[in-house]
């Protein structure tokens, strides 16, 4: 057996094929959880590391406080559109309890809100208004006897705890 018989043998014979290619997979594996283990995390850590720098406390700190007052100015921007809207319901005789559900993400969304509150509710009093009226109960808000009562006048009148989102009806 001389080189040349070895080189032969692997190179054309099936069985020297497949022992040849079994060996360099292994080899090739091999190198390649060396390459993971001893090397990868490294490389991994340190393209990180460049890419991502640790953040200073400094950093941290004026980052901290940048969220704090973001947080603090939409509050600030939240609790004036609420007051606007408040102003807006009580000028259109609107349940101020209901205020909070319709304000918008700026004055124009508001506004237009309480705009299709101010119809819905309108449309609300007069069907209770129409039913009342069809079935022969007084329209008169809390007057004596049968008739449209706001929660406020049952729970006052009534003795009873009669709680609802708002006090209007």
């Amino acid at each position: 057996m001389n080189l040349e018989s070895v080189q032969a043998f692997l190179s054309e014979n099936v069985e020297g094929k497949n022992y040849l290619q079994s060996f360099a997979d292994t080899s090739v594996t091999d190198a390649i959880k060396t390459y993971e283990t001893k090397t990868l995390s490294k490389k991994l850590e340190e393209e990180i590391s460049e890419r991502y720098p640790p953040e200073s406390e400094e950093a941290k700190q004026l980052r901290e406080l940048k969220t704090q007052f973001e947080q603090s100015q939409k509050e600030a921007a939240h609790e004036k559109l609420f007051n606007q809207a408040l102003s807006i319901a009580t000028g259109k005789s609107l349940p101020s309890k209901l205020v909070e559900f319709f304000v918008g993400e700026d004055p124009e969304k508001t506004t237009a809100n309480l705009g299709n509150l101010k119809k819905d509710y309108a449309a609300y009093i007069w069907l209770l208004q129409k039913l009342a009226k069809e079935t022969g109960i007084s329209v008169v808000l809390d007057g004596s006897g049968n008739g449209i009562k706001s929660h406020r006048c049952i729970t006052d009148n009534l003795k009873v705890r009669h709680t609802e989102t708002h006090i209007h009806i």
